[in-house]
């Protein structure tokens, strides 16, 4: 499917995710007495010279974007999205107890593509709520979850759960996954650092029926996929 929000060659490449930085600073900035057409406009009619006006707008306000930054992804990570590439999910979960920066490079991978993240950082909450004002609705979130219970998303409901260096014990890991396998309906897709234990992560989810598994081993951290 082709991006509607990738630049063409003769333009010049943002150093931000565009799309998500314009939503970002339209929900930050909108109010009442906003007139500007890029206020206005659906955020997909936008054009190219618009979104950077909006992340102008941003920097001269003084907004923090810099989390927004593009930065080379970590090879493991490249493994990553392939591995999502080949599965074209319909619908993600992602959990995350720490902030991240894997969410703004899935949906700006994977913009059409309903997304819920769900993180125990109040800011990374904050964020992605305002990219929802924003007009980028296929991101949202929920906050006030108590970790690590996902209440009230039933069991078997997204097609594909990921954690990506969302947990900085494997304690804190083993606690998210009864909840991360309850509601995974195909894939659960998970990174962490080579020295958890994987034989622990493995046996527990085979324990729920998440039978079949691919384990990879790129850099220091392990990505582990498994299917029901």
């Amino acid at each position: 499917m082709e991006n509607p929000f990738s630049s063409t060659p003769d333009q010049v490449p943002s150093t931000y995710y565009l799309q998500l930085t314009a939503a970002f600073v339209r929900g930050k900035l909108n109010t009442p007495s906003a007139t500007q057409t890029y206020f206005k406009k659906p955020l997909e009619d936008l054009i190219h010279e618009e979104n950077h006006e909006l992340v102008k707008l941003g920097e001269e306000k003084k907004l923090d974007l810099d989390f927004l930054k593009k930065e080379e992804p970590a090879p493991y990570l490249d493994k990553l999205f392939g591995v999502l590439r080949g599965v074209q999910p319909d619908q993600v979960l992602n959990l995350e107890k720490k902030q991240t920066d894997f969410i703004w490079q899935l949906v700006d991978e994977f913009h059409y593509l309903p997304t819920i993240a769900l993180s125990m950082d109040e800011k990374q909450v904050d964020r992605i709520k305002k990219m929802y004002k924003g007009g980028f609705t296929t991101l949202s979130t929920k906050e006030n979850l108590p970790f690590p219970k996902l209440q009230g998303y039933p069991s078997n409901q997204f097609d594909v759960v990921t954690s990506t260096d969302g947990f900085e014990t494997q304690e804190e890991l083993m606690e998210a996954l009864p909840e991360l396998a309850r509601i995974t309906k195909r894939f659960i897709i998970l990174t962490f650092p080579e020295n958890f234990n994987q034989k622990l992560v493995r046996d527990y989810l085979e324990s729920q029926n998440i039978l079949q598994f691919r384990i990879e081993k790129p850099e220091k951290y392990c990505i582990l996929i498994g299917r029901k």
